[in-house]
């Protein structure tokens, strides 16, 4: 009885001396920010492409790793890996100005503005003799 008592006293105190150290880990690992990384401002011909990232980080600005990030976008597509890298926004084919945002179960980003351009490259070339 007296090792029960001397077990469960001694798993006492060890989880009492490791508690300052799983209360770090768990801040070193907190995302506090998420953002959209990519050019200042992206401007994409109507179906084209803008490459991403989403960057989790903690309190004190350190990138972290961020599981389960949601990628939503208006005037297109969006694909993105779970924890926010090789982004990829597909414009539609509508001319405007739209927005990437990412969510994780806490947190949203701030908007990202994509600007959509019309294409305006000929489909075709033809030469008129004079």
């Amino acid at each position: 009885m007296i090792e029960v008592v001397f077990a469960l006293l001694l798993g006492v105190v060890i989880g009492l001396a490791f508690r300052p150290a799983r209360h770090a880990l768990r801040e070193h690992f907190t995302v506090v920010s998420l953002e959209i990384v990519g050019v200042v401002m992206a401007q994409v011909v109507e179906g084209g492409v803008f490459n991403f990232t989403v960057v989790a980080k903690n309190a004190a600005g350190r990138v972290v790793p961020d599981s389960g990030i949601v990628v939503t976008a208006t005037g297109g597509t969006v694909t993105v890996a779970d924890d926010g890298s090789a982004g990829v926004f597909t414009a539609g084919g509508v001319d405007g100005d739209f927005a990437i945002t990412a969510a994780d179960a806490k947190l949203t980003s701030a908007p990202f503005p994509v600007s959509v351009v019309a294409d305006n490259t000929p489909a075709t070339l033809e030469v008129v003799a004079a």
